[in-house]
Formats: C-alpha cells, sequence, structure tokens
C-alpha cells in the first residue's frame, strides 16, 4: 500500500529540516512526499531542495502564483500517487510510527476511511510542551465529510479514492478561503 506524504509549503523551508528527518525515520518504507510551493516570497524552494537532493522520494512542485492553503492541498491530492494520502506540515515533525499506525489500522479495519493522530505542542527544539486535545472521532456519513478538519488535528491520513468520490462544497471553500477564516480546509 503506498502512502502519499503531502506538503503544503509557503516560507518554511528554514523549519523544513526536522520534517523531512522525521519522514526518513519512518519505519514503513513505501511511500512518496510530495511538496507543492504555494509561491514563497523567501528561499524556502532552494532551501528544501538541498534538503530532498538525491532522493527520488521526493517530488517538488510549485504554485505559478500563491493560492492559499486550501488550493495547494487540493492540487497535492490530485498529485499524489499513493493509496492513502496524509498531510504534514512543512515545519510539524512526525514519530517514526505514524505512517506504519495509520496503514495498520487501514490493513485491519478496511471500512477505515480517514485516521488523525494526537497533537503535541514542542518548543523549537521539538521537545514535547503540551498535547492538544482538541480532535476527535468525526462523523462520516455526510458527503461533505472531507469538508470538515476542523474537527481533527494534525497528522490526518485518508483513501484517496473515497476523497475523491466525495462531494465537494465549492461554495463553502470559496468563502472559507477569501476570509482566511479555515485556512487549513481542504
Amino acid at each position: 500500500m503506498k502512502f502519499s506524504i503531502l506538503i503544503a509549503n509557503y516560507n518554511n523551508g528554514k523549519y523544513f529540516k526536522d520534517c523531512f528527518q522525521s519522514l526518513l525515520s519512518q519505519k514503513y518504507q513505501n511511500w512518496e512526499a510530495v511538496i507543492l510551493d504555494d509561491a514563497s516570497t523567501d528561499d524556502s524552494v532552494e532551501i528544501i531542495k538541498k534538503i530532498v537532493e538525491n532522493d527520488e522520494r521526493f517530488r517538488i512542485y510549485h504554485n505559478e502564483t500563491n493560492s492559499g492553503v486550501g488550493v495547494t492541498k487540493n492540487k497535492l491530492i490530485e498529485l499524489a500517487k499513493g493509496e492513502i494520502c496524509g498531510f504534514v506540515d512543512p515545519d510539524d515533525a512526525i514519530l517514526s510510527t505514524a505512517i506504519s499506525s495509520s496503514i495498520e489500522i487501514y490493513q485491519k479495519k478496511p471500512d477505515v476511511v480517514l485516521t488523525y493522530s494526537l497533537f503535541t505542542k514542542c518548543d523549537e527544539n521539538l521537545k514535547p510542551q503540551e498535547v492538544f486535545n482538541g480532535g476527535k472521532q468525526i462523523i462520516n456519513q455526510s458527503p461533505y465529510f472531507f469538508n470538515s478538519p476542523i474537527e481533527i488535528a494534525h497528522f490526518v491520513t485518508f483513501k484517496k479514492n473515497i476523497y475523491n468520490q466525495t462531494e465537494k462544497n465549492g461554495y463553502l471553500y470559496e468563502n472559507c478561503r477569501r476570509s482566511g477564516s479555515l485556512s487549513e480546509n481542504v
């Protein structure tokens, strides 16, 4: 089962090294990382390219103009080759078991279509500070299931084929993107 790690970047190259190291430490090895830069105004792209050089699992793309995180994440899903996708922010790190834990759930429970992790707030040295307890199980009977990530936190993974079957609420998406109030929405 191929896993696509999806990374939407905007001016976060200076933090990417820790993210990169956390991906290299993954116990599950059948993964790719797809990075889409959203027209960064700093040297993020150069930094990221230098960090990932010679690792063919990483593919880097660029938005010609800044499109916002919602548009960028939707494009990342389209670019993904994996059966399972998961978003990781370029300034985040995930535990070495993050992908394997998700894959294990999908293999044991074929009806599961989405997993998510706990979110631990860390300092600049990745020393844990506190666990965010805002995440909770979400009801998945809605055709707008993937339009409600406000209910979940951090490392969200999902079956790409199920995502592709969901209805997309264009009005909600455009309204949120323009206002910026729900910038993490897919």
